[in-house]
Order: structure tokens, then sequence, then C-alpha cells
């Protein structure tokens, strides 16, 4: 996933307008069947939403935002990158990470995940749009507590409730590269 948010079904790399997007890492979760019908649903019901289907539709944070319309009825949702993946996951009650308490990131850290962060922050109308509007740290779901998550849930019984990974704020990249906290 990048901005704009862009499925792809079997293809690793994919070619946008401007860039061909590749991924760093890749993790097999090893989903059952039911899963893989529960999130392929989910992304159609997704895709299918009416609103934009550009970086209007990106957002750094909250990882998931509903968009509503005049009667307060969801019209669309943006997404970061990593909420679009947990979002999906959740759809198939796979919860690889609590998001309800992210550690607080500071602007060096998102650099790498955000390149274009400074450029964002210059800008009061484009801070505001991608809901980095206050001052940093912020909590930002980060592309490796998706992989930490996924790695914890490898290390559970089959069929054992997962316990959503807590992540340390230092755990910002996988495998942890020492980031100082």
């Amino acid at each position: 996933m990048g901005p704009p948010l862009v499925s792809t079904s079997a293809e690793l790399s994919i070619e946008t307008e401007e860039r061909e997007l590749s991924p760093d890492l890749a993790y097999d979760l090893g989903l059952n069947e039911a899963e893989e019908t529960l999130i392929t649903r989910w992304a159609s019901k997704i895709a299918n939403e009416s609103g934009p289907l550009d970086e209007r539709r990106y957002v750094v944070r909250p990882h998931v935002k509903l968009m509503l319309n005049e009667r307060g009825a969801v019209k669309y949702h943006r997404f970061s990158c990593s909420g679009y993946a947990i979002e999906a996951f959740r759809a198939a009650n796979i919860n690889l990470c609590d998001t309800e308490s992210l550690p607080l990131i500071s602007v060096d850290l998102l650099r790498p995940s955000y390149p274009l962060i400074d450029e964002i922050l210059s800008r009061p109308k484009l801070r505001k749009h991608y809901g980095v509007e206050d001052d940093p740290p912020w909590p930002v779901l980060m592309p490796a507590y998706l992989f930490y998550g996924a790695e914890h849930r490898s290390q559970q019984k089959p069929g054992s409730f997962c316990v959503p990974h807590s992540p340390p704020g230092n755990f910002v990249s996988y495998p942890a590269a020492d980031q100082g906290s």
C-alpha cells in the first residue's frame, strides 16, 4: 500500500504514474480460506466506496478515519498504509496491534516511512488533512508494528486467542534497529 492506496492481488510490485512500488518486506500470516474470504470481501467493500481514489484518501493519523455524509452515515474511509492493512486483518478477526495505546513517534522516526512529512508539516492545511495538526510526537501506527504483531501471532498455539501486539516506541522498523527512544 502506498498513497494513493492501491490494492494488488498476486503481484508484489505495481506501477503508478509516478513510480514503481515494491515491498521492502513481506510476511505470510498463513491465513485460512475463511480469513482470506473475509479480507477479500472487506477490500472489495472499501474499493466500492464513494469518494476520492487518490492521495486525498490517505491519512497519517488516525490510522483509519471515517468520512461521513450529511446524514452521519459512512461515505468512505481514509487510511494510512498500515491502517489499511490492520483494518483488513481485523475484518477477519485478526488483531495484530493495539491501536488504542500506540507509542508516541517523533518526526525523526517518521521520516523513513513518511518522506514528505517535512512538507506536510510546513503547510497548515496539509497538517490538518493528514491528521498531524498538533505538535509531535504523535501516536502513529508504524508498518513494523504489523510485522511484530504477525510474529507474535505466529508464536501462539493454533486456535488460541492472540493478544494484540503493544509496540514500544523504539520498534518503528522491522527487524528492530537501534532507533534511540
